[in-house]
Order: structure tokens, then sequence, then C-alpha cells
């Protein structure tokens, strides 16, 4: 357990998009301008909720982009633009620990190159 470290600076985001869209461009963009490290695009989801008082049933892809804290804003902004949902799901959990080059890894994958 000596490799385990706590953190806060890395972040899994989640976000999720219709299944007929393809999310490849999108999610390559997201790593190739460094707002993520990496993304998993989940392809079997389905999502049961209530919208404008409407039952509602989605067949989703579940995207999980792993970032740190400091590009979560840039990330949303990206989603927004790039979402067909009027307001897209997006959520962001705290990772507090894991393998510490792992985590390292996240953080300088998604440093500004300024």
């Amino acid at each position: 357990m000596e490799d385990i470290v706590t953190t806060v600076e890395c972040v899994l985001a989640i976000t999720s998009a219709p299944k007929s869209l393809d999310v490849i461009p999108f999610v390559e963009e997201l790593v190739k301008s460094r707002l993520a490290a990496c993304v998993k695009v989940l392809p079997a989801g389905i999502s049961v909720f209530c919208w404008k008082n409407k039952f509602e049933i989605e067949h989703e892809q579940i995207v999980v982009i792993k970032t740190t804290v400091s590009r979560v804003k840039e990330l949303e902004k990206r989603i927004q633009l790039f979402h067909p949902d009027e307001v897209p799901e997006f959520i962001v959990l705290p990772i507090i620990g894991g393998n510490a080059d792992y985590l390292k890894w996240i953080e300088e994958s998604t440093a500004s190159l300024d």
C-alpha cells in the first residue's frame, strides 16, 4: 500500500452522450488539448429520468474523463459546446487516492504547455 497516495488534484468527470453520436473526435480533442489525460467511452448505458414533467428512457454512452481540478472549468465549457442536450450531464468526482505514478501521469498529461 505504500504506492497509494492521497490527492485532491485529480478528478473523474462524467458525462453522457446519445448512443448515436460519434464521440470519438470530441474525446480525442480533449486529450490532444490536454483537458484530459484519458477518456473512457462505455458504450452501453440506459438513463431513466423525468425531464420537463416527461418520463424519459435514453440509450447513451457513458464518458469518463480523467483530469485535474485546474482543467474542470474549461472541460465543462467544451462539453456544453459539444453536447446536444439542453442541460448536459457533467459530474466531477474527486480521486481521493490511487497509484502515485498514475496520478502523476494524469497531472503531467493535463498540465498547460504555456
